[in-house]
């Protein structure tokens, strides 16, 4: 068997049994989805960077500099750097007035219908824009492997709802620093 076919298996098994095991600390729907408000900014600071360190951010950029001849990998890491500080900043002061989410903040400030219209386009980015990161994943799963990028996202598609289904915020945040 492939090295790399072998290394592969053993990260999507061990980030699903991750999902597993967090899934015990997930009691009620506060701790799946804003991981029970347990988090301390070092956590939310460190989730957000292991969230913008994708393959993403890292390999688009950096093949648009190499063609381009522009600092464009530049631009992403500090963007990254300040989304990791205003989260270490702002965070501590959103959690002591109870405010999750940018719709609690139009909520506060406006009303319900304003907190809804943004969630309901977020809703269809977030659904366009995971389907292009399953689809971008596989594509270069798929020139490792040789597999057909088809057979990969029904592959490694099902593994990233269960483990998204288990675990919740919780889990993302843990397993992004790790």
């Amino acid at each position: 068997m492939d090295l790399n076919l072998i290394v592969i298996i053993a990260y999507l098994i061990g980030i699903v049994g991750f999902g597993l095991f967090m899934n015990i600390y997930v009691k009620k729907a506060e701790d799946y989805f804003v991981g029970g408000r347990a988090f301390n900014h070092w956590v939310v600071a460190g989730s957000v960077i292991g969230t913008n360190v994708a393959a993403i951010y890292l390999v688009g950029p950096a093949g648009v500099a190499y063609n381009s001849g522009v600092p464009v990998l530049m631009i992403a890491w500090t963007g990254n750097m300040l989304a990791a500080f205003s989260a270490a900043l702002f965070v501590p002061r959103l959690r002591r007035l109870r405010i999750t989410t940018v719709p609690d903040i139009l909520e506060t400030r406006y009303n319900r219908v304003v907190r809804l219209l943004p969630v309901i386009l977020w809703l269809f980015y977030y659904a366009f824009f995971t389907g292009n990161n399953l689809y971008a994943l596989c594509l270069c799963l798929s020139t490792v492997l040789d597999w057909p990028v088809q057979k990969l996202i029904w592959t490694v598609g099902p593994l990233v709802v269960i483990y998204s289904g288990m675990a919740g915020l919780l889990g993302a945040a843990y397993s992004d620093i790790l």
